[in-house]
């Protein structure tokens, strides 16, 4: 492999590794708690306040 390739290829490989596995992860959690349960979590209000259980 070409000297100037390293680089791009580090930062591939720390892409795929990294960041879509976290990715995947956020995708599982938020289709497992559901949309409305997030936003009510973000906002700071638990579940049962806001209606939602």
């Amino acid at each position: 492999m070409p000297e100037n390739m390293a680089g791009v290829m580090s930062i591939i490989c720390r892409f795929f590794t990294d960041y879509i596995s976290i990715f995947m992860g956020v995708v599982v959690v938020i289709r497992m708690l559901g949309w409305g349960v997030t936003e009510n979590l973000h906002k700071g209000a638990a579940p049962d306040e806001a209606g939602n259980t």
